[in-house]
C-alpha cells in the first residue's frame, strides 16, 4: 500500500473478570477500528450491532466505525485500536469479518507486548510503533477472504509455522534455504512452501529479506554506522546489493532514507 496512513488509538491488555458479571458500559458508536484478541474461552464477549460474539480462544472481534458496541463481561485479552481514513486501508479493514478465528493470534499478542514495552518517545521508539503495528496490519489482511489462511493445513501446523518463522528472524544475518526450514520442521519442501506462504503471504525467500530490510531500517539510524557496516550487520553480501534491495523494498537508498528519516525527526 503506497503512502499509506493510519494512527494508533489505543493498543494494551484489558481483564473484565475484576468486575461484575454483565454489560461493562452503555452502548457506545464505534468511531474507529476496535480490534480485540483472545487467548482463552470466557463466559462473556463483546456485542455489535446486537450480535453477540463470544470471547473464544485464538479468535479476534473487530467493531468497524459506525456500529454500535457493548461490552458483555466477564472476559479478557488484548486489544489493538486503528484510526485511517486511508481508502485502501478501509477496504481492507472493512471486509475482514467481524468474528474470526486466527490460527497465529499469539503472533499478534507479542507485537502487541512489544508495543506496550516500548518505553522510547523518540525516533526509535515511534518506529518500532509503527513496525508492528504495520506488522499486525499485515497478519490481518490474510484473513480478508479466508478465515483460515487459505490452506486447512495451515492451522494444523500453526506451531510449526511459527517456529519457522522465528527461525528465519533468529538467522537473519546468514542465508537460510527452502530445504533447512523444511527439515526444521519435518515438512516436504514444496508442502512447506505452500504452507508457508499461505499463513504469511510471503515465500519465506520474501519474508527473510523483509527481517532484513526492518532491521537494516533501524541500524541506519543508529549514529554513524556506515552503510556498508549496516549491508554486513544484515546479512548482505556486499554494499552494492544491500543497496539494491533496499531501494526496491522502500524507493530509497539507504543514504536518502537515513537522511530523510534524520530530518523528520529534527523537524
Amino acid at each position: 500500500m503506497e503512502n499509506l496512513s493510519f494512527g494508533l488509538s489505543n493498543f494494551g491488555a484489558f481483564d473484565y473478570y475484576l468486575k461484575k458479571s454483565g454489560t461493562v458500559r452503555t452502548p457506545r458508536q464505534i468511531t474507529h477500528y476496535e480490534f480485540e484478541f483472545y487467548t482463552e474461552n470466557c463466559p462473556g464477549g463483546l456485542r455489535n450491532d446486537g450480535v453477540l460474539y463470544p470471547a473464544q480462544k485464538g479468535g479476534c472481534c473487530l467493531s468497524k466505525p459506525g456500529q454500535i458496541q457493548e461490552i458483555v463481561k466477564p472476559y479478557r485479552g488484548y486489544y489493538f485500536n486503528v484510526v485511517t481514513q486511508d481508502p485502501e486501508l478501509c477496504e481492507m479493514l472493512d471486509n475482514l469479518p467481524g468474528f474470526f478465528i486466527m490460527w497465529n493470534v499469539s503472533e499478534v499478542i507479542d507485537l502487541i507486548k512489544q508495543m506496550v514495552s516500548t518505553e522510547d518517545s523518540g525516533l526509535m521508539g515511534r518506529l518500532k510503533l509503527q513496525s508492528c503495528a504495520c506488522r499486525i496490519l499485515a497478519i490481518l489482511s490474510r484473513y480478508r477472504t479466508n478465515p483460515k489462511a487459505a490452506d486447512s493445513g495451515v492451522y494444523q501446523h500453526r506451531k510449526t509455522l511459527l517456529m519457522a518463522d522465528k527461525y528465519l528472524r533468529e538467522n537473519m544475518t546468514r542465508d537460510v534455504n527452502l530445504l533447512e526450514l523444511a527439515k526444521l520442521c519435518s515438512l516436504d519442501p514444496t508442502y512447506f512452501h505452500k504452507l508457508y506462504t499461505a499463513a504469511f503471504g510471503q515465500t519465506p525467500a520474501q519474508r527473510h529479506l523483509g527481517f532484513r530490510i526492518t532491521a537494516a531500517k533501524t541500524a541506519l539510524l543508529e549514529g554513524k554506522v556506515s552503510i556498508a557496516d549496516v549491508a554486513a550487520r544484515c546479512g548482505f553480501s556486499s554494499q552494492t546489493y544491500f543497496s539494491y534491495r533496499f531501494k526496491k523494498a522502500t524507493g530509497k537508498t539507504p543514504a536518502q532514507y537515513r537522511r530523510e528519516m534524520l530530518s523528520n525527526s529534527k523537524n
